[in-house]
């Protein structure tokens, strides 16, 4: 039996049919579907492109590969080279496809950018490229600032180049919030031996800093 057996007709200029047909076929829906939706107060959401799910097997993947690379790292004190610059190379294409994204849909896509840089600033972190560390720190700031955990591998790779007044500032403003974070990574960085012998002094002085 039929659900519906009210027809309303409406009448619709060229452009408002056109926005109506674009933004219907955007959610995979049909135009009436799309209207009902949004009747019952839903706001539909446009479907994913076709890259999308690929994409995210491609980083479940990747991070299944960093997380047997610290492992391993941990237990034999030995950096698997050839599976960072995997890693790398998957972070990298992944950051191109949410850039893509983004500017299309930064509402739904921005979180997943922000992620991939921070993944990358701390891939980077871990090989001692602390530059380009600092530059997906940054990158990811950028998109949101307000994602603070990217602040942590910012603070690091700036502390590891030697710019203490730089680092010491952004432990400050973030050390109510992420103060157990910051001594975790200091922890993991030793166990993985990523803090440069020179820096060593500049990170006790931080870890005193934090502990106040």
């Amino acid at each position: 039996m039929r659900k519906r057996n009210n027809l309303i007709q409406i009448w619709l200029s060229d452009d408002e049919l056109e926005k109506l047909s674009t933004q219907a076929a955007k959610c995979g829906l049909s135009r009436a579907a799309f209207l009902r939706q949004l009747i019952c107060g839903f706001q539909p959401k446009e479907l994913p492109p076709p890259d999308f799910y690929p994409m995210m097997r491609q980083l479940y993947y990747c991070g299944n590969n960093l997380n047997q690379i610290a492992r391993k790292a941990h237990a034999l004190n030995v950096i698997d080279t050839q599976r960072y610059e995997e890693s790398e190379e998957m972070y990298l294409s992944a950051l191109e496809v949410y850039q893509r994204l983004t500017a299309v849909n930064p509402q739904v896509y921005e979180p997943y950018l922000v992620r991939a840089c921070n993944n990358l600033s701390f891939l980077f972190l871990a090989q001692g490229n602390f530059e380009e560390a600092e530059r997906y720190a940054r990158e990811g700031s950028k998109y949101d600032s307000t994602h603070h955990t990217v602040y942590t591998n910012l603070a690091a790779s700036l502390l590891f180049q030697g710019r203490y007044a730089e680092a010491e500032e952004i432990y400050l403003r973030y050390k109510e919030e992420l103060k157990e974070d910051f001594l975790s990574d200091f922890e993991d960085f030793y166990r993985r031996g990523i803090i440069p012998p020179e820096r060593e002094d500049d990170v006790e002085r931080i870890k005193k800093l934090l502990s106040k």
